[in-house]
């Protein structure tokens, strides 16, 4: 998820897991039905639009 892919996932709301234990490699990923997802509604994981863009943009409500 290196770039845009994780916000774009927040942002369209996607599943995003993520394995909660903890280990070297990938091979801990495997099989594994121990998942968490994040929740959607938590305000740290929501970019803010700078003031500057909702400004310039009249498709952006302030």
């Amino acid at each position: 998820m290196e770039g845009h892919r994780f916000y774009d996932e927040m942002r369209l709301g996607l599943t995003l897991n993520r394995e909660k234990t903890q280990g070297e490699g990938t091979d801990h990923y495997l099989n594994s039905t121990n998942l968490i997802s994040p929740n959607w509604d938590d305000y740290r994981i929501i970019l803010a639009i700078p003031q500057a863009e909702v400004d310039v943009s009249p498709n952006i409500q302030g």
